[in-house]
């Protein structure tokens, strides 16, 4: 059996409608040699010339429209199949979504969007990714993960991205520092020990990169990988740290506190990520409304 270009059915359906070659071609956008050539395979095949010329165009043979009853249907039910879209009740649905976050993401956004899914859709639970930010991209592109929440100024290839919300930068201090009281002064702010948030595979933090425009260095006391580490440093030590404000809103700790840079460090920008091939999935466009709607209430604005 030979295979058969399922573009060909479309042009004899289009010929059975029109009955003419320019006007077959013109709904097709297609130039009339094109429809020619495709009416020769098509009349290769099936060992019929299913059109002949009239005056006033093309006449369908009988075997024409003896195949044009089943592939007219094969066609219906082929277009059918494509315009469907299965929908997603979020009351129903077990469903288990698999979101990339870092550690102050899963202290600070899971707990809210827990609660959202218990009220909407309590068979719906979420599996949190913790990946470099360098991989993020490779785990939405493979399916690893269904969405990304957080900073990212490494993905760019297939990837959607909206923005959530964004938060400002403080200086984390301990309450009863011998040297840092109401303010920190930029004498101070370089002088003193620095706890350092460097989450694995950032290249180069845009918080880095602002200060080395300033020129301004840290002199680094310790570095570590997770944003929950550095108040408890923070408490037991002289140092200070940069850190996302919301981190003392969300989760305070007892004997630090947070006050104003004393520079503009810009702000944070939170977004939401995902790939171009679940743009369109039913099931991930629910769940990027959830978030937006459960995170936006973080905004600073």
């Amino acid at each position: 059996m030979q295979r058969l270009d399922l573009n060909l059915l479309v042009v004899f359906a289009a010929l059975m409608a029109e009955q003419n070659v320019s006007r077959a071609a013109e709904k097709l956008r297609m130039s009339q040699p094109g429809v020619s050539n495709a009416l020769t395979r098509l009349r290769r095949q099936t060992q019929d010339m299913l059109f002949v010329r009239t005056r006033h165009g093309v006449e369908p043979t009988d075997r024409a429209h003896l195949l044009f009853a089943e592939i007219h249907e094969g066609l219906s039910t082929i277009q059918r199949a494509l315009d469907s879209r299965p929908a997603f009740d979020a009351a129903k649905e077990a469903r288990r979504f698999r979101i990339i976050v870092s550690d102050l993401g899963e202290v600070v956004h899971l707990p809210v969007l827990l609660r959202q899914f218990s009220k909407v859709a309590p068979g719906v639970s979420i599996s949190v990714v913790q990946l470099p930010r360098d991989r993020y991209g490779d785990a939405l592109a493979s399916g690893e993960a269904d969405l990304a929440i957080g900073e990212n100024h490494q993905l760019s290839t297939n990837i959607y991205r909206q923005r959530l919300f964004q938060d400002e930068q403080v200086c984390l201090v301990r309450v009863n520092h011998p040297r840092i009281k109401r303010a920190v002064t930029m004498d101070q702010f370089t002088a003193e020990e620095h706890v350092v948030v460097a989450p694995p595979g950032i290249k180069g933090a845009a918080y880095d990169k602002m200060l080395s425009h300033i020129q301004l260095k840290r002199n680094v006391l310790a570095q570590v990988a997770s944003h929950l580490a550095a108040p408890v440093i923070v408490r037991d030590t002289n140092a200070i740290a940069v850190v996302p404000s919301l981190l003392l809103k969300l989760l305070p700790v007892k004997g630090v506190k947070a006050i104003s840079l004393p520079f503009d460090a810009g702000r944070l920008t939170v977004n939401q990520y995902w790939h171009i091939r679940a743009h369109r999935d039913v099931a991930n466009v629910w769940l990027r409304a959830q978030v937006a709607e459960s995170l936006k209430k973080f905004d600073i604005d």
